[in-house]
């Protein structure tokens, strides 16, 4: 069967459908309304005679037939993005853009940053403060630099590992009295404890100090490490607090750790899109990064 003019607008309105699973986020994507990502579907379902997405309400899946059709489509389009930004890229371009998880940003990158600077003054650097999952299309970032609680690989990306975390409980320095030691949970009763988008890390942290605790889902809730720790300095309360951010505060005597104990909490990692086509100034970030890193 051979099927009618089948038009390059549908096809990478259908791919950037599937592959967000949302008309919406497609439409933002290729910079169009939603009502034009719905049009370019409709007529590619009709031009192929069959349905590539269950509309539900509020919500898109892909049938069967779309989720093959998605599989050949998103490479091909990931090739043609890669070729045309390899082309569109000149030699002397020396210019990265990051994007960057905001604690990580806030906690180390932006007191390190200038060190890459002195090295590299004809490297230029942009860096963009972002939660969001990795989409390298539709973004114009060189480099990603994202936490992740487990080992996971975001599609369509190559990774590196940049360090494990280790979160330590901290307090500022003007919360102690002298002498002050921390051992079981009356010792804690007395602070307010900070939490990290839910209350499982200080739970975690309780269980493998040895401490009982019965309740601890009081305190504010951030969903940022880098506001926590401002809360911590501001004298809010104790936190658990990644090592490599606290270690300038606690240097600097601000903060000090009150108990011994430590908890790995997943991984900080470097995603490209393909570490072998990555610009020369990108290949030397990366290669500074995983050593300055490696130096805290």
């Amino acid at each position: 069967m051979r099927f009618g003019k089948i038009s390059l607008a549908s096809l990478r309105s259908f791919e950037a459908a599937g592959r967000l699973a949302s008309f919406t986020a497609a439409a933002d994507e290729l910079y169009v309304s939603q009502a034009a990502i719905s049009k370019q579907v409709r007529e590619l379902e009709l031009s192929l005679g069959y349905s590539l997405f269950r509309r539900n309400h509020r919500s898109v899946t892909l049938t069967e037939k779309g989720e093959q059709l998605l599989a050949s489509l998103t490479p091909a389009f990931d090739q043609i993005d890669a070729c045309l930004l390899t082309l569109q890229r000149q030699p002397e371009d020396t210019r990265l853009t990051l994007t960057v998880e905001p604690s990580f940003a806030s906690g180390w990158l932006v007191h390190h940053l200038k060190d890459f600077r002195e090295q590299y003054p004809e490297i230029g650097v942009s860096v963009e403060s972002c939660h969001d999952l990795i989409e390298f299309r539709s973004h114009a970032a060189d480099i990603a630099i994202r936490f992740s609680a487990t080992a996971r690989s975001w599609p369509r990306t190559e990774v590196q590992h940049l360090f494990d975390v280790e979160m330590i409980p901290v307090v500022s320095r003007d919360l102690l009295n002298n002498g002050q030691t921390f051992r079981e949970i009356k010792d804690f009763e007395q602070l307010t404890l900070l939490h990290d988008e839910n209350f499982n890390l200080w739970k975690q942290w309780f269980e493998k100090a040895g401490i009982a605790v019965e309740n601890i889902s009081k305190g504010p809730i951030f969903d940022d490490g880098g506001l926590i720790l401002q809360a911590v300095l501001d004298r809010q309360g104790a936190a658990l607090i990644d090592k490599i951010h606290a270690k300038k505060y606690l240097a600097s005597d601000q903060i000090q750790q009150i108990f011994p104990v430590s908890l790995q909490h997943g991984s900080y990692w470097v995603a490209v899109r393909n570490f072998e086509t990555l610009s020369e100034a990108g290949k030397i970030f990366v290669a500074w990064l995983s050593a300055a890193v490696c130096q805290e």
